[in-house]
């Protein structure tokens, strides 16, 4: 039967375990959790034959910010090169990674099957902010946020959405499930851009 001494033992591990889990980078986590997710289906999504043809465009342009329409954060190739803005990470020089072909697919997982990117539509999410401030009164008067833009081009799934100050509207209507899961892709895409820090 263990003792008290063992219990002490325990308790140390689980504090020693939980500063080695914050030791990680968020490199390490982004790749763990790509892995983790796992293609969607068998053969998983079909991709352009063209391994340069790119297949996701992510952006936060305005607010404070003036940078080029034609240059988004960050952009994925079907070939799987991630590739991130020198605008993110503010010392003049873009950052590229290459995904293995699970970890591209892990992403398209979360963006397609999890998060149900291709569902998500500005109008329909404004206007539950309408409908939301009109029955109770709620204020939204937010300035100098930035406009979010996804843009997602598959043989099979082609779609683009926009949104203006997406953090300030996921926290002041928490109601709005689809507003939720669109600040949760422009979060996971954010740590796509710190793994290439």
């Amino acid at each position: 039967m263990a003792g008290a001494g063992s219990g002490r033992h325990r308790r140390a591990s689980g504090c020693s375990a939980r500063r080695w889990w914050r030791a990680f980078p968020a490199r390490v986590w982004l790749v763990l959790g790509l892995a983790l997710s796992g293609p969607a289906g068998a053969g998983g999504y079909a991709l352009p034959a063209d391994a340069d043809a790119v297949i996701l465009r992510f952006d936060m342009a305005g607010g404070m910010q003036s940078r080029p329409a034609d240059s988004p954060l960050l952009t994925l190739t079907a070939g799987g090169r991630l590739t991130g803005s020198a605008a993110w990470f503010g010392d003049g020089a873009d950052r590229s990674r290459q995904l293995t072909p699970a970890e591209l697919q892990a992403l398209l997982t979360y963006l397609l099957a999890d998060q149900r990117l291709p569902d998500l539509a500005a109008a329909a999410i404004a206007e539950g902010m309408r409908a939301l401030r009109a029955a109770d009164g709620r204020l939204f008067n937010i300035a100098d946020a930035p406009t979010t833009r996804i843009e997602l081009a598959l043989p099979e799934h082609r779609h683009s959405v926009e949104f203006y100050a997406v953090d300030a509207g996921a926290s002041q209507f928490p109601e709005i499930a689809e507003l939720q899961r669109l600040r949760a892709i422009q979060n996971r895409l954010r740590d796509v851009l710190d793994s290439l820090r």
